[in-house]
Order: structure tokens, then sequence, then C-alpha cells
């Protein structure tokens, strides 16, 4: 497996570090590399539907079962932060940095066909 200086940069827009990802993820748009340009914009996606899909989540929950942080809404709130803001992140990290290319739902598609992104044809090596 090769990598790259760009595996570290299109990696590291997915990782959550504070909103730190998302100027990187800005100023990766503008590089010339394809991968990079795609996973910048992949992941900028994600973020921003991430955090936008939080509102609607509590609101249904403050509705539904309350806002109890001790019972079952917040194990519920808990559990759906810590899974879209810490182990989705670092599994698509990982896959950036190991240069392969994935497309999350509705949103990789979108990128690969705003990028105009190609798979480079794989090497056996």
């Amino acid at each position: 497996m090769k990598y790259e200086p760009g595996n570290i940069a299109a990696s590291f827009g997915y990782l959550p570090s504070g909103g730190l990802q998302f100027f990187c993820s800005l100023g990766a748009l503008f590089s010339k590399d394809r991968f990079i340009k795609f996973h910048a914009l992949q992941s900028l996606l994600y973020w921003i539907l991430s955090i936008l899909s939080i509102w609607p989540f509590l609101w249904v929950l403050s509705k539904t079962v309350g806002l109890d942080l001790g019972g079952i809404g917040g194990i519920l709130i808990f559990a759906y932060l810590g899974v879209v803001f810490f182990v989705w992140p670092f599994i698509f990290a990982a896959k950036a940095y190991g240069n392969k290319t994935f497309y999350l739902p509705i949103l990789g598609i979108a990128s690969k066909k705003i990028v105009h992104y190609e798979e480079k044809a794989s090497v056996a090596s």
C-alpha cells in the first residue's frame, strides 16, 4: 500500500477537531489532486449534514421520550452523537489515508459528480 502526502490531507477533513477540519477541507477544495478534492468535498458535506441533523433528532426526542439525560433519551442522544461524531469519522479518515475511495450514500455520488473524480485503475502488485 502506497501512502502519499495527499492521503493525509484527504483524511484530515474527516477527523473531529473542533471545526478545524472545516477550514482544512475548504482549503483542500482548491487542490489540483482530484482525490484530495473529492474527499474534502465529501467530508464537508458529511459534517454539514451531520450537524444539521442533530436539531431535528433532538427535537423528536424531546417530543417523544423527553430530554431527560438520565433516562433512555440521554442514552439515545449520546449513542447517536458518539457514532456520528467519533466512530464514523475515524473510519472515513482511515479509508482516505489508505488511499481508498469510498462513497457515502448520496454525498459521495454528489461529490464525485461535482469534482469530476474518476478512480485510478488499480495495479496488481
